[in-house]
This record gives structure tokens, C-alpha cells and sequence, in this order.
């Protein structure tokens, strides 16, 4: 439980996205991989999961420059199933990163 203002309330988890890359030895630098992902009905409450299935393709593509290594993670998904009296979903998603190794 988590005590939020003066109301105790459960923890809470919204829906779950799922995006699949197979490793290769890559001799470019950048890179790209392509993928797919897909988002499940796991939400621990009505108001944080979209209570619809949803997949899509994914990408990710990166540089490793000396000891770091940035890059971008993009994905997007449309609704497949689920509730009907819930809206679609067509919704991108772009996720930056950087790591330094060490």
C-alpha cells in the first residue's frame, strides 16, 4: 500500500509494452535493428490501462562512440481488441538513451 495524501490506496501498475529485438553482430556503426512489439491488458485499475490490445513495429538504432553508446528506441501501436466502449489507440512512442561503460 501506498499512502498518498490522506487516502491509503493499493500500488498500481498501468498496461505492459513488450517490444522484441534479436541480437546480430553489427560491423556499421550506427546501427538499426527493426522489431515488433505489443502492449497487454495488465493495468491494476480501469483509469491507467487503455483495456485494449494493441501491436506495431518498433525500432531502435544507435552509436557507439568510445566508451558511450547513444541511441533512440521508437515504437508505435494501433488497437487490435479489447473493449469496445474504450477508444482506439494509435499512439507512437520515442525513448532516448545514453550509457557511458565503464
Amino acid at each position: 500500500m501506498i499512502r498518498f495524501l490522506i487516502k491509503t490506496v493499493p500500488a498500481w501498475m498501468g498496461s505492459m509494452l513488450v517490444v522484441f529485438f534479436w541480437p546480430y553482430r553489427s560491423t556499421q556503426n550506427p546501427a538499426a535493428l527493426t522489431s515488433g512489439g505489443f502492449k497487454s491488458i495488465t493495468a491494476t485499475d480501469d483509469l491507467l490501462g487503455t483495456e485494449k490490445w494493441s501491436a506495431g513495429p518498433a525500432l531502435v538504432a544507435l552509436t557507439m562512440r568510445g566508451p558511450w553508446t547513444i541511441g533512440m528506441l521508437a515504437n508505435h501501436n494501433w488497437s487490435y481488441a479489447g473493449n469496445s466502449d474504450r477508444q482506439d489507440i494509435n499512439v507512437t512512442f520515442f525513448q532516448p538513451y545514453s550509457f557511458n561503460h565503464i
